[in-house]
């Protein structure tokens, strides 16, 4: 076991990461640890405080691996832990990280046994645009894909006239030229019949982004 200078570090490395490896999860960087279940992608984080803080944060949260828009770092399906840290000193940091495990085996991974499919998934995420639109790709439901990619790439967003008039443009305001391209991708292989070589693409995308 390699020891490390950093008392936090050397309790990620030889407390938190081996516990997580052993349940599939695989570090990315170096608070981060992702785990493929099928088409799902669990997420657990680490936010240690800065400056001596004494209490950590502990994101955990399930995403779509076909999922090329959403950010991986929203835990909208999934929840927060708080817990005491205290990175003082190696031992303090080691016994602090065997605690943060009895937490994350109650709370995280209880979720992560709950949301087990990606129709529960679809469940939990109160969305009607894209990321709906990708679990029905993900669930083989193309028609239901398709409505909600043309309904997102055609969204439209409040503007303010400069007479002080509420009107409307396109594509302005959280839906942006990249993203519509994105979307559009995903329209043109669900029109084309070329669905499964886009989601190989977008899988082996996102996996080479994370490092797993």
């Amino acid at each position: 076991m390699k020891q490390y200078k950093d008392p936090t570090k050397n309790a990620v490395r030889n407390v938190l990461e081996p516990a997580l490896a052993e349940k599939g999860f695989v570090r990315s960087k170096e608070k981060d640890f992702f785990r493929i279940r099928g088409a799902l992608l669990d997420n657990i984080y680490f936010g240690f405080g800065r400056w001596g803080s004494e209490v950590i944060y502990i994101y955990y949260s399930v995403h779509l691996v076909e999922d090329p828009v959403t950010s991986i770092d929203t835990y909208n399906v999934g929840g927060r832990l708080s817990a005491s840290w205290f990175p003082k000193d190696h031992e303090a940091a080691i016994e602090s990280a065997r605690k943060i495990l009895k937490d994350i085996e109650k709370s995280a991974m209880a979720w992560f046994e709950e949301v087990d499919s990606v129709e529960k998934l679809e469940g939990a995420w109160y969305d009607s645009g894209s990321t709906s639109a990708f679990t029905a790709i993900a669930l083989n439901d193309l028609g239901r894909a398709r409505i909600y990619l043309a309904d997102s790439i055609a969204r439209k967003a409040p503007l303010i006239y400069e007479s002080g008039y509420p009107g409307w443009r396109e594509n302005e305001s959280g839906i942006d030229g990249e993203r519509v391209e994105i979307l559009q991708e995903a329209l043109e292989a669900i029109d084309t019949g070329k669905i499964d070589s886009w989601k190989e693409k977008v899988r082996d995308k996102k996996l080479s982004k994370l490092g797993i």
